[in-house]
């Protein structure tokens, strides 16, 4: 059998959500399939690293991306001449974005449809393109994966396809993500806060994240409680000029914090070592950072929209992401009642373990063989 795999969001230290998807269910299927040829198809030259095994070989197919009109020529004119040389059995593109031509069938993985009801939190080309080829994609695929009950639902109703077509395959957590001991995280806190509690964020730099909301909730909440801190981690998805010009504006700009992108090891100590997580998007698809503030011991502070509520379940404090001064409230709860945050952290200790990679990699096998027929 022969699977090819659009690979273009593999880039060395860049995995956000849909990255880490793509990595860790193909490392698994690679290892567990080693009868399998795997072709993973990047738009830029390839790193070595996403060689997961043998039996995988690496191609590198021009033009690169970069540009949302290059889409259309990547996709459907360069990929489908590859695909025609490597003949597979079945293509996947794990980022939403299928072929019009592909000469094989093709699984299509769509997380989320933030760009149907929010086309202003991207730019309006790519606005534009996802709006008008997502149909066609959901349409051509011969198979759709999703990452929640939330999204697949989502699909079905936007876009008439029959629920039997889409597949629900969860994220989860990269086993390095455990809680830190007590010297770990009193030395990262140092590190990072000069040993004062603090609140991390994990994810882009984007609208949809709903960081202005929660930056003004911690201006609120800093008042009464100077101690604390903000960190944020992730780079800007688009611009984030919006940010500092709010930053610079608020009383605590002081006591917050850009880490930029951390690695993984860096970023288990930053999460494990924060006092709670503040997670709390307008829009998710799925919110691999809930799953990282349960792994770590770490309570959480989410939000009560989209999918965030399937995946966290009751193991987490859920706010309006609209309300400031509620999010600034949840703040104060967490600040100040740790019999609530003991609670949080072991209902999120006992739903981390409904999700995992191994599990996820061999639904994915599963749809595969089905598709294939």
């Amino acid at each position: 059998m022969k699977i090819a795999v659009n690979t273009r969001l593999l880039q060395v230290n860049k995995l956000e959500g849909i990255g880490w998807f793509t990595f860790e269910i193909l490392r698994r299927m690679v290892a567990n399939h080693p009868e399998v040829e795997f072709h993973f198809i990047f738009d830029r030259k390839p790193s070595p690293i996403f060689a997961f095994g043998p039996n995988v070989k690496l191609h590198h197919l021009g033009p690169p991306t970069r540009h949302v009109l290059l889409f259309p020529i990547w996709f459907n004119i360069a990929l489908p001449a590859m695909l025609r040389k490597i003949k597979p059995d079945i293509f996947i593109s794990p980022d939403a974005i299928g072929s019009l031509n592909a000469p094989c069938k093709q699984i299509v993985v769509m997380h989320d449809l933030n760009f149907v009801y929010h086309p202003e939190w991207l730019p309006k080309a790519v606005a534009r393109y996802y709006n008008k080829y997502s149909p066609l994609f959901a349409d051509a695929a011969d198979a759709i994966v999703t990452v929640s009950n939330y999204s697949a639902n989502d699909i079905v109703r936007c876009y008439h396809v029959s629920i039997d077509k889409v597949h629900v395959i969860s994220n989860a957590v990269n086993s390095s993500f455990q809680r830190p001991t007590d010297e770990q995280i009193r030395t990262t806190r140092m590190r990072v806060s000069n040993g004062n509690p603090y609140f991390v964020y994990v994810g882009s730099l984007h609208e949809r994240k709903n960081i202005r909301n929660l930056l003004l909730a911690f201006d609120s909440f800093s008042k009464s409680h100077s101690d604390f801190r903000m960190i944020l981690i992730g780079a800007p998805l688009w611009d984030d000029k919006f940010l500092l010009e709010l930053v610079s504006q608020l009383e605590s700009k002081e006591k917050i914090q850009f880490l930029g992108r951390l690695s993984g090891g860096e970023l288990q100590e930053v999460v494990g070592a924060a006092h709670a997580m503040t997670f709390v998007p307008y829009f998710e698809g799925f919110g691999i950072p809930v799953l990282e503030a349960f792994a770590c011991e770490v309570p959480l502070l989410s939000s009560n929209r989209t999918a965030i509520p399937e995946v966290a379940g009751n193991a987490a404090l859920l706010v309006n992401p609209d309300d400031v001064e509620e999010m600034a409230k949840g703040m104060k709860s967490l600040a100040e009642d740790p019999e609530l945050c003991r609670d949080l952290v072991a209902k999120g200790k006992s739903r981390v373990k409904d999700f995992s990679w191994d599990l996820s990699a061999e639904r994915m096998w599963e749809v595969v063989v089905k598709t294939i027929g």
